[in-house]
């Protein structure tokens, strides 16, 4: 018998009746935060050595962040669903909204960090702070929203 897989985070996977509270949002985005905030301090470590233009260092630090995140959040549906389209096509309705604002924000709130700060990892992380609060209260009324019982 093989052991079950990692929880699924896809938005075929709703919330239970009667969950509330941040307990269900660490489970569900916890693995792919923790990823992303590791690729983060990695890239922008990286990039940094390698050039001093603080927009470079940005965007660049966000891809790499916005590519751990989502991996994670692929292997992770994985138990669900077989489909790497499905999976993405799941990824797409639960993140959809607040991905394309992100796609504008977090880079530009990174690349803003790396500037104000002496570390530019310090500011990369800060950057990307402020960028997971406006993301994650997007994505999670989006989840909210589908899990309601519908009249």
């Amino acid at each position: 018998m093989t052991p079950p897989g990692p929880p699924p985070a896809g938005p075929s996977i709703r919330l239970e009746r009667g969950e509330s509270g941040v307990g269900p949002w660490i489970r569900r985005y916890l693995p792919q935060h923790l990823a992303a905030a590791v690729a983060t301090v990695v890239a922008c470590a990286l990039l940094a050595r390698a050039t001093q233009d603080e927009t470079a260092i940005g965007v660049g630090t966000a891809l790499v962040e916005s590519a751990a995140f989502y991996g994670v959040a692929l292997w992770r549906m994985g138990a669900v669903r077989s489909s790497v389209r499905a999976r993405s096509l799941d990824l797409l309705r639960e993140y959809g909204v607040p991905e394309a604002r992100d796609l504008v924000l977090r880079p530009a709130l990174i690349t803003a960090g790396v500037g104000l700060f002496p570390s530019a990892i310090a500011g990369a992380v800060l950057g990307s702070w402020v960028a997971d609060l406006a993301f994650y209260g997007a994505a999670a009324k989006r989840v909210e929203r589908s899990s309601s019982p519908k009249p």
